[in-house]
């Protein structure tokens, strides 16, 4: 009797558990699609298809996502992706006792597929969203691409941006009006900058005509407004920028440069922490020029920065050392396999958090506060 009053309690939890699931998925539609444009931080295959170095097609990429391997460089879910399946609701024991844990409120859409994986005839019949980011991207169209091939500028970016709206998404929508809302009520996630310091200034630092980094980082922010701007008048209103990251913090930097007396390398740290003041400006000139748009901006560089110098504020142990083991550039060894204790390393590879260090921050930028400003993404769907 005892045995089977136990599996009635666990067949009624578990259809309890599917009808929340389904009932909170449908109601957490807050927005009606999500557009992801920048660099490997949120990149989901784009560059797949093509002979470049920049792409993680390969394992022990994808160890931990839903069908494997997918091309973004991390061993799961990017921070784009949570930013539409949250955190799942989960039934666990607790003293023997089933406990619910529900999923958290975000935006209950699909996850934007990479563009150049998703064949014209089925590109038609998504309206939630697409992903467009391409590893090793930059804001400026020269940034890594004499080093890798295909990789896609945010100017090319944008211009896949225009032609879902212009040729693929039209036939979904019964007015141009709907298709004005649909495109005026979407996010649009921008993470791009790193690579046009780490791979074009940087590179050009060293050179026989090095750089004057005030008027690159000026070049930049100027570059970013005007394909900001573009995105504004093909309809987009509400952004969700982020900084540059602590990129003197990640793994393949400080073992390149050593630093004696710091977990960081400090001057490219500080060369960042120069774009994203005029970044953070930048935005707040944007909104109040730009009639009806709302700018929130990621700040993604505090994040990293703590996620180094104290990791159990994200809740992780080790900051330090990738998960997986990587080869001289701080890509992962295909040969190798990567560590087991994933959900407490900060690192995949060299260059790219693990799927837990991006969830925390994705949850702190979509639900919390301080993480994305003025006010977090959430907020912003509900505007």
């Amino acid at each position: 009797m005892a045995k089977l009053s136990i599996s009635l309690l666990l067949v009624w939890s578990f259809l309890l558990f599917l009808f929340l699931f389904l009932r909170v998925s449908k109601a957490h539609e807050l927005a009606p699609a999500l557009y992801v444009f920048g660099d490997s931080n949120i990149d989901a295959g784009n560059n797949n298809p093509f002979n470049t170095f920049a792409k993680a097609n390969y394992p022990p990429y994808g160890v931990d996502f839903p069908g494997g391997i997918s091309g973004r460089p991390t061993n799961g879910y990017n921070i784009a992706d949570f930013f539409v399946i949250g955190a799942f609701p989960a039934l666990r024991f607790d003293d023997g006792k089933i406990v619910f844990t529900a999923c958290a409120e975000w935006l209950g859409l699909n996850v934007p597929p990479a563009f150049r994986l998703v064949n014209s005839s089925a590109t038609k019949s998504l309206q939630q969203g697409f992903n467009y980011g391409s590893s090793s991207a930059g804001i400026l169209p020269d940034t890594a691409t004499k080093i890798f091939k295909c990789v896609m500028s945010l100017g090319e970016q944008v211009d896949m941006f225009q032609k879902t709206i212009e040729e693929y998404l039209p036939s979904q929508f019964q007015s141009h009006d709907r298709l004005s809302e649909h495109v005026s009520k979407s996010i649009y996630l921008v993470v791009m900058g790193v690579n046009d310091i780490s791979l074009n200034f940087l590179r050009k630092e060293n050179s026989s005509n090095p750089l004057d980094y005030l008027r690159y980082f000026d070049l930049l922010v100027e570059k970013l407004e005007n394909r900001l701007k573009d995105l504004y008048e093909l309809g987009a209103r509400k952004f969700v920028v982020f900084e540059i990251e602590a990129f003197g913090c990640l793994p393949f930097y400080v073992n390149k440069f050593k630093p004696a007396n710091s977990k960081c390398v400090d001057h490219l740290n500080a060369m960042v922490l120069m774009y994203n003041a005029k970044l953070t400006l930048k935005l707040q000139e944007l909104q109040f020029k730009l009639e009806g748009s709302n700018f929130v901006l990621g700040k993604y560089y505090d994040y990293t920065l703590s996620l180094v110098e104290n990791p159990s504020l994200a809740g992780l142990k080790d900051a330090s050392n990738p998960c997986c083991a990587v080869l001289p550039f701080g890509v992962c060894d295909h040969k190798k396999a990567p560590c087991r204790d994933r959900n407490s390393h900060a690192f995949f590879d060299a260059h790219h958090p693990t799927e837990a260090a991006y969830k925390v921050f994705a949850e702190r930028c979509f639900n919390g506060l301080g993480s994305c400003i003025p006010i977090n993404v959430k907020q912003l769907a509900m505007l």
